[in-house]
């Protein structure tokens, strides 16, 4: 652990943050015209103006503070270990979640395009022996980012001296606000330009080329910079950034209306989306350490079950949107019912899941319990 003084408390509130933001993200993708598992009746494009505020950075920030909890689990374990704990902590709700959670999403998303036909407890055996004539066959669904960073957790374990050693040669170079604000900006954008006109996003892991130049420089940004000197930097930024993230957020939302646009614009539009995504997260980042570097008993309670609630959220909205949209309720108490269900839903997993001793890991709940978490939250922040 670093120096008491230098704890990155603020880190816990930015993962908390994040992953709850995907709660609202998702459940308003139900009401826009983009294609997903299932679209509420009330589905138009009045709310993809809001989505493009988060969606090109919400998913960068995660891979980063991903690869920061990496980093912090890496440097107090060998390798082997790591990998090891890794495994079973990411591995086993992957494969459970493939196996039971995603099920549903994958049925509904069946009979919303008229693929499949009434009977869950008959579609069950088609999904999990994968049968080739079933178009929503086994998938990992928005898990997905589980295998993600599970593959980039163990990239890294065996690679983290050499990570560390070129760390130290870049930290000095931290401290200029130029440095951090344009060079880990280009190594996201140059190579996304260029790849994402060949290869599309499919999150299927070994042909996501355009999605791994992004993810996985974050990941290995949040890695690399936990033990810097210079966070300080990040949090002068954020007043710049923020003023930064305004024209390039209005650019983004014009482009979404323009469905005929040359090469040169595409590469263009896509190197504003990465412009926009690195300062989205420099100003997360920034006001998160200047407000909310300090430890708190609720985040500590919601860090340990954020996972838990990833897991649980989409199958949630969209089993329960799918079912609330074909009453025709009104979008505003629809939307509500969706979001509060949601929310609910993932509480009472966290809640019940965490009494379930070694079967806890299925809902990606750590072993031991929430009282000597606490004690060790507390121990850490007297030190502080």
């Amino acid at each position: 652990m670093p120096p008491n003084a230098d704890r990155l408390w603020f880190l816990d509130w930015v993962r908390v943050c994040a992953f709850g933001l995907l709660i609202p993200y998702h459940v308003g993708f139900f009401y826009s015209s983009w294609d997903w598992a299932a679209n509420s009746f009330y589905a138009g494009p009045a709310i993809e103006p809001l989505l493009l505020f988060s969606s090109p950075w919400r998913l960068p920030l995660l891979f980063f503070v991903s690869g920061a909890a990496c980093r912090f689990l890496r440097d107090r374990s060998s390798a082997g270990d790591f990998m090891r704990s890794r495994l079973l902590r990411l591995g086993v709700p992957l494969v459970f979640g493939v196996l039971i959670i995603c099920a549903p999403i994958e049925y509904i998303e069946g009979r919303t395009h008229g693929a499949l036909g009434p009977g869950f407890l008959q579609f069950l055996p088609r999904y999990w022996t994968h049968d080739p004539t079933l178009r929503y066959g086994l998938d990992w669904e928005h898990l997905w980012f589980v295998a993600y960073v599970l593959t980039y957790a163990l990239l890294v374990a065996p690679l983290r001296d050499a990570i560390v050693r070129v760390a130290a040669r870049i930290d000095p170079l931290l401290r200029h606000r130029w440095f951090v604000a344009i060079v880990p900006m280009l190594l996201i954008a140059v190579p996304f330009c260029i790849l994402r006109g060949w290869f599309p996003v499919t999150n299927n892991l070994v042909r996501d080329w355009s999605n791994h130049v992004v993810f996985l420089p974050c990941f290995l940004f949040g890695f690399a910079s936990v033990r810097s000197q210079h966070w300080r930097t990040v949090e002068d930024l954020r007043w710049p950034a923020l003023i930064a993230c305004v024209p390039l957020y209005a650019i983004l939302i014009w482009s979404n209306t323009q469905y005929d646009m040359d090469a040169t614009l595409r590469i263009t539009m896509r190197f504003v989306r990465c412009a926009y995504l690195w300062a989205a997260l420099l100003v997360v980042l920034g006001f998160a350490r200047r407000w909310l570097n300090r430890p708190s008993a609720t985040i500590a309670w919601l860090n340990r079950g954020v996972f838990c609630f990833y897991i649980i959220h989409q199958p949630v909205i969209v089993v329960v949107g799918y079912a609330l949209t074909q009453q025709r309720v009104g979008v505003v108490g629809e939307a509500a019912v969706v979001l509060l269900t949601t929310i609910a839903a993932c509480l009472a997993t966290y809640v019940a899941a965490d009494r379930l001793g070694a079967a806890k890991i299925l809902f990606g709940l750590p072993r031991g319990s929430m009282r000597r978490q606490r004690l060790a939250q507390q121990q850490l922040a007297e030190q502080s």
